[in-house]
């Protein structure tokens, strides 16, 4: 651990120990908790396509097709971080990009769709996980080894499991990674958050000998003012994980339907071909909150997507109005 790590956290608790198991989950004794299960990781067309670039390849080469990593070292040594930080277990298949989180929910497995999901899909399941598992004055720490990985993901996989009051940081890695928004470009994410969900996050810059760490906050929860918000991609995405993450901590009812802490919402934005949006919304569907949305189906008159289509809906600059319960 570094000089600043042990600076910036401030824990005066000891969690549960962490287990991460790497044999195939069905291996792995349930117990009473819930666990947030995505089969299949990352299944989208970015992926797909490296892949059959990577065969074609091996091919021509006369050699054995290798299966690529979608989950990375980077990735799961920043998860494990979390995890012994909180005392979660988890597990991670890398022959059939099987992740998995145990939260303190207690009830069945979660098992999630992974078709045409990133890592941001991931790092919901992981809060979610890591949700409830400390006191409320603990801050916590994490640290990233590749000068090139985005802080401000890594910060995205802590902030919406912290109680109010308590902080994470991220030291090292990237603040202008191409694969995020900047970090200088949070802020008024934030007020958004602010605004349509009433959660308050504040981020302060706390790089010390030469050292980047950001810390985000949990500030005391405010009432929303919009129900209704216009915002783009990026932030429609963010949105929606932070009303998931929201409703996936709210109490359920006897019949086990969540008892969401909102009346409904509603997201518009511009049309757009990225997959993060729509996997945010199949969190929506799995935890069975009511969804309407005014994007018209891409299948063509055989029942398959048809690319075309949706490149048609794009192209138009049709908005994307996206309603919650």
């Amino acid at each position: 651990m570094s000089n600043l790590i042990k600076k910036t956290a401030t824990n005066v608790w000891s969690p549960s120990a962490s287990t991460f198991y790497e044999q195939p989950l069905s291996e792995v004794p349930k117990g009473k908790y819930q666990r947030i299960i995505v089969p299949n990781a990352k299944d989208n067309f970015q992926n797909r396509g490296k892949q059959k670039s990577a065969d074609a390849k091996a091919k021509k080469k006369g050699q054995e097709p290798k299966q690529l990593a979608r989950i990375t070292d980077d990735d799961i040594n920043l998860f494990k971080q979390y995890a012994i930080a909180m005392g979660m277990n988890w597990g991670f298949e890398a022959s059939t990009h099987t992740i998995w989180f145990e939260t303190k929910l207690i009830g069945e497995d979660l098992i999630m769709d992974s078709f045409d999901t990133g890592g941001q899909y991931v790092r919901w399941a992981l809060s979610m996980g890591l949700y409830n598992r400390a006191p409320s004055h603990v801050n916590f720490s994490v640290e990233i080894e590749n000068a090139n990985k985005s802080n401000a993901l890594a910060l995205q996989a802590g902030w919406w499991a912290l109680p109010v009051g308590t902080s994470v940081s991220v030291m090292g890695g990237n603040s202008s990674n191409p694969h995020a928004r900047p970090i200088s470009e949070h802020p008024s994410l934030f007020v958004k958050m602010q605004e349509f969900l009433g959660v308050v996050f504040k981020m302060e810059d706390m790089s010390i000998e030469g050292l980047s760490c950001v810390k985000v906050t949990r500030q005391q929860d405010v009432p929303a003012t919009k129900d209704e918000i216009t915002v783009d991609e990026y932030e429609t995405d963010q949105l929606l994980m932070g009303l998931v993450a929201l409703a996936y901590k709210s109490p359920r009812n006897s019949d086990g339907a969540i008892n969401l802490p909102f009346e409904q919402k509603v997201i518009k934005t511009k049309a757009t071909g990225g997959y993060h949006i729509s996997a945010m919304l199949k969190i929506v569907e799995a935890l069975g909150i009511p969804l309407e949305t005014n994007q018209p189906s891409f299948l063509d008159n055989e029942g398959k997507f048809d690319w075309k289509i949706k490149k048609s809906w794009i192209d138009s600059g049709a908005e994307w109005v996206i309603k919650i319960n």
